[in-house]
């Protein structure tokens, strides 16, 4: 929902996101990193947010409001695609708040990627 990036767009901090119900988890190639997908559901609407978990910690890497649900798959042991978005799993992250990926996956403005357009 908008509430959620009106809220938090003064913050831009990935590390105070909503926990939610874990709904998809999957190891990458290598069996080193696990992506774990989860899905927040409260009186103000939807969103997802995702983590990888590795021998240092984890870390979110994606958030989404107005969905319930993703697609994803691992390119390579150290990039994942969530709802067409490339994200270096080490370095990377996706932030609807900012409306582009933070590292060099480049700016998602103008993209529909399949879903409906924000406004």
């Amino acid at each position: 929902n908008t509430v959620f990036c009106v809220r938090d767009s003064v913050h831009f901090s990935m590390d105070n996101l909503p926990l939610g119900n874990e709904i998809h988890s999957s190891y990458s190639p290598d069996g080193s990193q696990i992506l774990k997908v989860y899905q927040i559901k409260n009186t103000i609407g939807t969103a997802v947010r995702a983590e990888i978990a590795d021998k240092n910690g984890t870390r979110n890497i994606y958030w989404q409001t107005d969905i319930s649900d993703v697609e994803y798959s691992w390119f390579n042991d150290r990039t994942v695609i969530i709802n067409n978005i490339r994200i270096n799993s080490v370095e990377g992250s996706y932030d609807c708040r900012r409306g582009y990926s933070i590292f060099s996956e480049g700016s998602l403005e103008g993209l529909n990627n399949g879903n409906p357009a924000k406004g």
